[in-house]
Parts: structure tokens; sequence; C-alpha cells
């Protein structure tokens, strides 16, 4: 019997959520396949058990084409996601359209083809993580963020509505202020992560990375549909 896989979208940062769930597979002795924009800075690109894919989630047409040539995944992680910190009164359409796209058209289209691929070998369903945000419950100063973050919540629930019966096991985690540098050219948004450094409400993109391959190889099948919050410790 091979190793298992996981796919997993955005996990190509140095520092973040994605490549820290990445890592964690990685030790659990997971094959993965990354899909991302750019891999310039990708620490693991030249680790045999790490296959990486140029692609640019906003190509939705070409999404399920892809997933049958990736082959079986275990493991599903939703994981890349985009902020155009951009205030509702200067959203341009082509904005609207790729966040749309990025937050919630491609999770939804990678689901669909997993899902679709476990159909067609006529194996056990896997798992798949989407990872969403606490700007799904509080909303965010980029309107259309915290709306395609609730939505993405959303879509976790209904597709564990319809497709528990085959066995499939989905959940969220919707992380709170997250200690990176993404925000680090955004004033507005370097001011929420200061503060919340301030009052110890930072949380490390391990914790979210420790929940997420909990939920993708051994939390419970009971917790399912789920939405889990990660928030910083005392």
């Amino acid at each position: 019997m091979g190793k298992k896989r996981i796919l997993i979208t955005g996990a190509n940062k140095a520092r973040g959520i994605g490549i820290e769930t990445l890592r964690l597979f990685l030790q659990a002795e997971y094959e993965a396949v990354v899909i991302a924009r750019d891999f310039s800075k990708f620490e693991f690109i030249d680790n045999p058990n790490v296959k990486a894919i140029s692609y640019n989630l906003n190509n939705l047409n070409g999404i399920s084409g892809l997933v049958k040539q990736i082959g079986h995944v275990d493991v599903l992680v939703n994981n890349s996601g985009l902020n155009n910190f951009t205030h509702y009164s200067e959203y341009r359409q082509e904005q609207l359209s790729e966040i749309l796209n990025v937050n919630l058209l491609a999770p939804y289209e990678l689901i669909r083809a997993v899902i679709y691929q476990w159909k067609k070998e006529n194996s056990s369903y896997g798992r798949i993580v989407n990872v969403s945000s606490e700007a799904a419950e509080h909303g965010n100063k980029d309107v259309w963020y915290g709306a395609t973050k609730a939505a993405l919540s959303n879509i976790t629930k209904s597709f564990y509505l319809l497709e528990k019966k085959n066995g499939l096991i989905i959940n969220a985690v919707e992380p709170g202020v997250i200690d990176s540098n993404w925000y680090k050219d955004v004033p507005w948004r370097k001011e929420i992560v200061e503060n919340a450094k301030n009052n110890n409400q930072v949380i490390q993109p391990e914790s979210v990375a420790e929940t997420i391959f909990w939920l993708g190889t051994s939390s419970p099948e009971g917790i399912n549909g789920s939405i889990i919050p990660v928030q910083a410790g005392k």
C-alpha cells in the first residue's frame, strides 16, 4: 500500500498556515501535491514527496482537468485565500471576480472534482478541510473577503449534508488574526495585527496547521460539517 496523498492549495509562502500544514503532513509521511501561482521561494521544492503545480485558481475552467491529472488524493485542504484590502467604494470588477473565484468558486470546484474522483475510483471518501476566517462571523474591512469566507463556511456545511451518507468528512477552520507577513504593506491591517499582539490575541500559523492536520487525519468522524474557530490562547 502506497503513501497517502494530500492536495493543498497556497502552501508556497515562507511563513503561513499552508506551509506549516504541509510540514505536518510531510512529517507524517504523506505525499503532497501543492497548487500555487509562484514557487520561487518554496521551501520544499526539492522534496521528492512534494509535487508543485503552478496554477492560477482564478482559472476555474481548468480545475476539474487538473484534479483528474493529479489522480487519487486522500485529503484536500483548501488553503488559498485572497484579501484585496480594498474599501467597497473602490472595488473594481476584476478585483471582485478574482476574490470570488479564489476564495469561493475554486474551493467549490476542487471539492466537486475530488468527490467525483472518489466516486469514479469507487474508493472510500477522504477528508476535506476548508480554511475560512473569523471574518466569516464578524465581517471585514474588505467586504468581499468576509462575504466569500462566510460562503466557504456555508458550503462546508452544505457538502456535509449532501455527501455524509457516502462517508465524506468535511470541516472548516475559522482562524483569527494570524502572525504572518502578509499584512505588512497594508496600514489598517498592520494596525489590527499590532493591536492583537498587544492584547495577546495573535495566533501562530502552527496552531491553525495542527488543527487542520487533526481534522484531515484523526479527528473523530462525528466531527463533521463543523466550523472550528481557532483563537489565540492566553
